[in-house]
């Protein structure tokens, strides 16, 4: 028994219990000795020890036959021997039906009055105490999250680094390459000028195509009979396309970075709607954005510089379209005017309808490599 549980409770009242005699044992007087033959099971995991001033001075607990045994029991002081724990043993019976028929008449007498107290004293107390346990375990959860977040910021900042790493050893590679080329660039067969950009190298890419556009336009586009020099071999944006130029623009040598980061290869749907902002709206556009190379200085690599002549090295824009149907022209008449049914148009009803068409373009238009980012409305 607790020191510090039953005792506190508030008491619903008194009452007395019959107990039976089942065994009585005093070792200094062998004539004092009684030991019934009424049988009955323990119950598993059902007795608990009484422990006075840090001695054991008995077991209570239940029975497989319904009833309570107590075991009570006088320990020798100073016996090393298990079987020598104690001098004297009582073993006592309580029929739970005795137990019950108290209670039963304690509950329901007329003449007794219940009155619980200290009950709102013992629940202020217990939930204090749950709550500091509940504040113990929310703080040990916040700083497991906490050393855990660390633990993955630490790592991600360990990734990045190897990552600049990576690649600063793949520009240096390349930027000695050019420094070795540097001086016969401006003698190379086969170099020409778009613009004031005078190009060495174009690795076989159409500098002057600018990937901007509505999507009908790159299915047309893509469509063409023929490799076109800005598609692989099934007529798709390239994940790596505009990389390994090399370029001259007022004396500066030019060159287009390495395009394998992963931040690099995402093709993001940007989701936008006048919705809720402007009367009658009912529209949502879309476009695919995506990255392109950059162009780099030959003397300083982690220079990026623009340059307006190469159009492919604009960023791309794919603005998403959906055909009209006959009954989209009838229900808004002011909105389609002078459209046609099977004529491409912006806007869509739903975001889900945008992102559907947003993941087909994809599928369609781009190469192997490139991964979808949706940004919602």
């Amino acid at each position: 028994m607790g020191k510090n549980s039953i005792g506190k409770l508030p008491k619903l009242g008194e009452i007395t219990v019959p107990v039976h005699l089942m065994t009585y044992d005093d070792k200094e007087n062998e004539k004092l000795h009684f030991h019934s033959n009424f049988c009955f099971w323990k119950a598993a995991d059902g007795t608990s020890d009484v422990i006075v001033d840090e001695k054991q001075i008995g077991s209570i607990g239940g029975t497989m036959g319904g009833h309570v045994e107590m075991n009570r029991y006088y320990p020798n002081n100073g016996e090393k021997h298990e079987t020598s724990k104690y001098k004297q043993w009582t073993n006592v019976i309580v029929d739970v039906r005795d137990i019950w028929d108290q209670i039963e008449s304690l509950l329901e007498s007329k003449d007794v009055k219940v009155q619980i107290k200290g009950l709102e004293e013992v629940q202020e107390k217990y939930q204090k105490m749950m709550k500091k346990e509940k504040e113990k375990k929310e703080k040990i959860k916040e700083i497991k999250k906490m050393q855990l977040d660390a633990a993955k910021k630490e790592i991600e900042k360990i990734e990045e680094k190897a990552k600049e790493e990576e690649k600063k050893i793949k520009i240096a590679s390349l930027v000695n390459s050019l420094k070795k080329e540097k001086e016969s660039f401006k003698h190379v067969d086969g170099t020409y000028w778009i613009g004031k950009t005078e190009v060495y190298e174009d690795n076989n890419w159409d500098l002057k195509e600018n990937l901007q556009g509505n999507d009908y336009e790159f299915y047309d586009y893509k469509n063409q009979k023929g490799i076109r020099p800005n598609r692989d071999s099934k007529g798709k944006i390239p994940v790596n396309i505009g990389c390994g130029i090399k370029a001259c623009e007022s004396n500066e040598m030019l060159f287009t970075d390495f395009k394998n980061d992963d931040e690099d290869k995402i093709v993001t749907l940007n989701i936008s709607s006048w919705i809720g902002m402007s009367p009658g709206a009912i529209h949502y556009y879309g476009c695919l954005k995506f990255s392109l190379p950059w162009l780099h200085q030959v003397k300083n690599p982690n220079m990026s510089q623009s340059n307006f002549d190469l159009k492919l090295l604009k960023y791309g824009n794919i603005e998403l379209t959906h055909k009209l149907k006959a009954w989209e022209l009838k229900k808004y008449p002011n909105t389609y005017d002078s459209y046609r049914v099977g004529n491409s148009y912006r806007g869509f009803y739903t975001q889900e309808e945008l992102i559907k068409r947003g993941k087909e373009v994809l599928k369609d238009l781009f190469g192997e490599g490139w991964k979808l980012k949706i940004e919602k409305y």
